[in-house]
């Protein structure tokens, strides 16, 4: 998370849809961000970079117990200029 936040300072999350259920809360977030700094090996670009995601999380007594996140970090590369590619060709 460091090195996410140190790449990309200027980071917002919108929160999009929420469901609730019981103790346990579905959240969709939509990151926009600016390449700033370096990030998993791509340089900055300075661009501007949207990507999705997702967080569960489970309440006890008021306060979050447990949190649940996926990213959409494909999306994140490929707009950082990254390329997937099978291992026999890297």
């Amino acid at each position: 998370m460091r090195e996410f936040y140190a790449a990309f300072p200027d980071n917002k999350h919108v929160i999009g849809k929420t469901v609730a259920a019981g103790d346990l809360v579905a959240v969709m977030v939509t990151c926009h961000a600016t390449s700033k700094g370096p990030y998993e090996g791509a340089a900055p670009t300075g661009q501007q970079v949207t990507f999705g995601g997702m967080s569960i999380l489970r309440f006890e007594n008021g306060r979050v117990r447990e949190w649940w996140a996926l990213d959409d970090n494909l999306t994140l590369m490929q707009q950082l200029g990254m390329e997937l590619k099978p291992r026999s060709q890297k």
